[in-house]
């Protein structure tokens, strides 16, 4: 089985609880990112391997390991869903790590984490933490998508809420016409999913 049907059996499970297969699921991935790892420094310690066969095991363990992260940011998705912060907030600080190390800061995916991370501490009412994830996200989905996208525009309401929590509602209330601005640019619904 190949890494990207991991992660669709893994957004399979979302609709389920943190049950023996969405376990098997995560360590079945971290034995990928292992292997890979593994094949990476075999090969790189040859020799006589030639370099196109170096660089094909080093862009196999980078996307692996992004995979990974990848599998990390939804599980704590799923976490949150569930009501199960603290394992949500633990899978999503995790993906966020294993994004970071591979210097993917702006990767669509880590937009994805923080605004998971954004609404987890909204919830707690953590709001110094909220707040920071939010702008995280905001820049984030600005570099990915950029102004005028309804990901940017999901991104500056989570951080509308929460400057509307701590009492900056004018700078609160100018994000929410920005959003529905940008949502009016896009009548058909499933462009703003």
């Amino acid at each position: 089985m190949c890494s990207s049907d991991l992660v669709d059996r893994v957004r399979d499970l979302m609709t389920l609880s943190m049950d023996a297969k969405t376990v098997s699921a995560l360590e079945t991935f971290k034995g990928l990112v292992l292997a890979a790892e593994d094949a990476y420094d075999t090969a790189h310690a040859d020799k006589d391997l030639p370099q196109v066969e170096k660089d094909l095991t080093e862009r196999i363990l980078l996307d692996t390991r992004m995979e990974y992260a990848d599998v990390l940011g939804i599980l704590g998705r799923l976490c949150l869903l569930q009501g199960d912060y603290e394992a949500g907030e633990d899978f999503l600080m995790r993906g966020l790590k294993a994004f970071e190390a591979n210097t993917h800061t702006s990767h669509p995916s880590v937009g994805i984490i923080t605004q998971g991370l954004a609404e987890l501490y909204y919830q707690r009412r953590i709001y110094d933490k909220a707040e920071a994830m939010a702008r995280r996200t905001v820049q984030v989905r600005h570099l990915c998508f950029g102004w005028n996208h309804p990901q940017f525009a999901s991104a500056i309401a989570t951080l509308a809420s929460v400057l509307g929590a701590i009492g900056n509602e004018y700078d609160a209330e100018t994000l929410m016409a920005r959003q529905a601005k940008i949502l009016a640019m896009y009548p058909d619904s499933e462009a703003r999913a």
